[in-house]
Order: structure tokens, then C-alpha cells, then sequence
């Protein structure tokens, strides 16, 4: 194949677009939660649940723990939200992590400095290199108790949602 540049010299590239490598399979999943809210305070740090799966390209997602587990080595883009809403109008602050068996790897923070009742959505992602049997997980904690709202937005847009997705690599 030849890329030609503009006012410059030719490029060759030795790349065969018609090999397909079986490393490059696609591997992916999105999952979310519309009817189970759960309790987020400052205790502990709580699993977040996504039951409801709306893909999974490999079977790699489990519901019933909402554990992702790859079956390839590789590099993964992992992407999760909640929304959340404290018990009593007050500041706080909420954090959602990914966690890579039982390790925080990736962690985001959202204050809330105005006392409304409103979804603070709070979400997270990353890109990390993950070993085939890893288990990813999702975890969230806040500084108020508060509970994660379940409620889409016109059906389609999810306050509630845990996916990744594989490069080629």
C-alpha cells in the first residue's frame, strides 16, 4: 500500500490489512443497572452492581458478581459511572474506583459543594494492561451516605453503566 503526503516524498507501509491476527479478535462488554440502587457512604468501600448486560462479545462479564474477566492478555479501555445522591442535602465528596484483583488501580473524585438534591454523576476510565483470569471490579465510597440512583434518562442515557473493550495488541 502506498500513502502519498502532500509536497513530500512517498511512504511505504509493509502492513497486509487482509491477515487477520487472532490476538485482535474483538473482546467486549457494557453492562448497567436500572432497578438496584445501593447504599454508598464513608465507611467502606462498596462493590457497585451492574446486572443488566447489554453486550458481552466473549462471555467474559458475570452479572451475578458483576466481575469482568478477560480471557486474552491484553490492553483493555474500561470505562464506569454511577450516579449518586446523598440522604441529606450537604457538601460531600463521592470516588468510584477500578479495581483489579482486589487492587485499586484507577480512582476519580467528584465534590459537590452545593446542597441540592440533583444525580451527581461520577465516572471513571482508563486504559490498563490486563492478564488473561484478571478479575476487574468497580467500586465507589462517599463522604455522606447517600444511595446510587438507577433512573435513566429517556431510556438511553445510564447513570449506571460498567464496560471495556480490547485494542488489538
Amino acid at each position: 500500500m502506498m500513502i502519498k503526503k502532500s509536497g513530500s516524498h512517498d511512504l511505504t507501509c509493509s502492513h497486509d490489512d487482509s491477515k487477520k491476527n487472532k490476538s485482535a479478535r474483538p473482546s467486549g462488554f457494557r453492562a448497567v443497572n436500572t432497578k438496584v440502587p445501593q447504599k454508598v457512604g464513608p465507611a467502606d468501600l462498596t462493590q457497585i452492581k451492574y446486572p443488566e448486560v447489554q453486550f458481552d462479545l466473549k462471555h467474559e462479564y458475570n452479572p451475578k458478581t458483576s466481575t469482568f474477566t478477560p480471557k486474552h492478555d491484553g490492553v483493555y479501555s474500561i470505562i464506569a459511572s454511577i450516579g449518586f445522591i446523598s440522604d441529606v442535602p450537604t457538601d460531600y465528596s463521592v470516588r468510584i474506583f477500578i479495581v483489579v484483583n482486589g487492587v485499586l488501580k484507577v480512582a476519580d473524585n467528584d465534590f459537590l459543594g452545593e446542597q441540592l438534591p440533583i444525580v451527581n454523576l461520577v465516572s471513571v476510565s482508563t486504559i490498563l494492561k490486563l492478564s488473561s483470569g484478571d478479575d476487574v471490579q468497580v467500586f465507589a465510597q462517599a463522604t455522606t451516605d447517600g444511595t446510587t440512583e438507577t433512573e435513566p434518562l429517556e431510556n438511553t442515557v445510564f447513570f449506571m453503566n460498567f464496560q471495556a473493550a480490547r485494542f488489538p495488541s
